[in-house]
């Protein structure tokens, strides 16, 4: 397979799906990749039709082109990269804001934490599917910042009796709730969020495909 034929078909389907004021720079990007790929077949046939080149000769100089083509991978690696340390950084944002943060004087802070204590010593009669339910549905912030801090705790006894340590709340669902509560918080972050996913989403599929077309059309070369 010709490298960069995926991308071709499927590149316009990629920039429609992206937010309007992404899709110049994010054509600008595809349009890197599939130069590389175009100028990797180029190069590629030349070499297949070189007639002066041994076998041995002929798989150095493809390897040479496959090199040369995935060195020019690399500016959309470096994007990517960026944009995901950029999604890091705006869903941190995000689940910062999920739940106030505690009180700064320390007497408030006492109090507050004694709260929690309390709030906390209520819920583990509870099983973690109960305590997961409270988690997702209450609105109260208290009760929010209790689970959210909680410590391990003993499950329900087993049916031979024993018990043994798990989460408050399963970290996978908290982390769900509190991104989809810090949503609702501030839409436009969330809108943000999402629109700076689905760009480097886009770029990580264009740049992944043509880099294994590349590799699957040479073998014996390093992916960068």
């Amino acid at each position: 397979m010709r490298a960069g034929r995926i991308l071709k078909l499927a590149g316009n389907n990629y920039i429609q799906g992206l937010a309007e004021h992404h899709r110049e720079v994010a054509t600008k990007q595809l349009n890197v990749v599939l130069s590389a790929a175009e100028t990797f077949n180029a190069e590629l046939a030349a070499v297949g039709d070189d007639t002066t080149l041994s076998p041995e000769g002929r798989a150095e100089e493809a390897k040479k082109v496959a090199t040369a083509a995935l060195a020019k991978l690399a500016s959309v690696d470096i994007a990517v990269t960026t944009l995901t340390e950029r999604t890091v950084t705006l869903e941190a944002t995000l689940l910062n804001r999920a739940t106030p943060p505690p009180p700064k004087d320390p007497a408030e802070r006492l109090a507050y934490e004694l709260h929690l204590q309390e709030i906390r010593s209520q819920l583990r009669g509870l099983s973690l599917s109960e305590r997961t339910n409270v988690y997702r549905t209450s609105t109260d912030p208290l009760v929010l910042a209790a689970i959210e801090t909680a410590p391990n705790t003993l499950s329900a006894p087993r049916p031979d009796g024993s018990q043994k340590l798990e989460p408050f709340v399963g970290p996978t669902e908290m982390s769900a709730v509190r991104l989809e509560r810090a949503e609702k918080n501030d839409p436009v972050t969330a809108t943000t969020l999402r629109e700076v996913k689905s760009l480097a989403e886009v770029y990580r599929l264009a740049v992944n495909g043509v880099r294994k077309e590349i590799l699957d059309e040479v073998s014996g070369v390093e992916a960068s």
